[in-house]
């Protein structure tokens, strides 16, 4: 549900289907048929919200977005942001069904394995760009439940950045600095929002390689190794498996105490694109391991 922005009941759906599991009796075809209807239904309004959402949205050089320039500066982001991100101006934030108010908003698209739409991500922001005072300020829409998330990304690049080697991050905030940090290489970087969609992405087919910028996280008793690292282990080995040249890359240095992780967006506050690795000695150590 967290991953997702589904409900309990739409979650459950979508892990019996995963699991090929069904009923031990069949259901009546008229209570299957509304059942489909009311599930079509819902799947139209998804679709309209957020197409909607998308329209009503703005490019963060516009004037009006503001708020979306303020957060990634007070992030430490200093270039431009890419068309990927856009703005919009107010959103209404829900806790459950309860409206809790409306604030703007950096959104962005998040595709599938072929490329196509799935949903919108948003953050949620103040006037004076900083997160909303709210449980919750990222959060992904819901979308329709003929669209598959898992293995898609935050596509931050543009489409005809193409290159053998893609760059991957978690957050959105910190593929923009991989971005930064890793300009002169002109690598095309995505982001996979989290630790779960990370260790699920299935490359474009023109990737030969892929270097993963993971999250060092602290270790927790679901996760002993932490989850940002587990999660680009585990792309690793996946990616490897599959034939692509894969590296995972963790900052250096330990976790600011009080903090929950270091990240690269932390190393390109604290160190500018000089805490980054040489993409190409990377990329030329890759290839002599494959």
């Amino acid at each position: 549900m967290w991953v997702t922005g589904m409900n309990f009941k739409e979650a459950l759906g979508e892990v019996v289907g995963y699991l090929h599991l069904g009923t031990t009796r069949p259901l009546p075809a008229r209570v299957v048929k509304r059942e489909k209807m009311s599930d079509e239904k819902e799947d139209e309004k998804l679709r309209q919200s957020l197409n909607r959402v998308w329209n009503e949205s703005i490019q963060i050089c516009e004037r009006d977005a503001e708020p979306a320039r303020l957060y990634l500066a007070r992030r430490g982001i200093a270039i431009s942001p890419p068309e990927a991100l856009r703005f919009h101006p107010s959103l209404s934030y829900y806790d459950g069904k309860e409206k809790c108010g409306e604030y703007p908003a950096m959104i962005s698209m998040v595709s599938g394995t072929l490329g196509n739409a799935v949903t919108i991500h948003r953050i949620y922001l103040t006037q004076d760009g900083i997160k909303a005072p709210v449980k919750s300020p990222k959060k992904l829409m819901a979308y329709p439940g003929d669209r598959q998330i898992i293995g898609g990304a935050i596509q931050l690049s543009p489409a005809m950045v193409k290159s053998s080697t893609l760059l991957v991050a978690e957050g959105v905030e910190t593929a923009l600095a991989v971005m930064e940090g890793t300009k002169g290489s002109n690598f095309p970087v995505w982001s996979t929002v989290n630790a779960l969609l990370m260790e699920n992405l299935i490359p474009p087919e023109w990737a030969i390689r892929v270097i993963i910028f993971g999250d060092k996280d602290r270790p927790t008793e679901q996760h002993p190794k932490g989850h940002g690292q587990e999660a680009a282990k585990k792309l690793v080995q996946r990616l490897w498996q599959r034939g692509i040249q894969a590296s995972a890359i963790i900052p250096a240095g330990e976790i600011p105490p009080g903090e929950k992780s270091l990240d690269w967006l932390d190393i390109l506050k604290a160190k500018g694109s000089a805490g980054f690795p040489v993409m190409n000695m990377i990329e030329r150590a890759m290839r002599n391991a494959a």
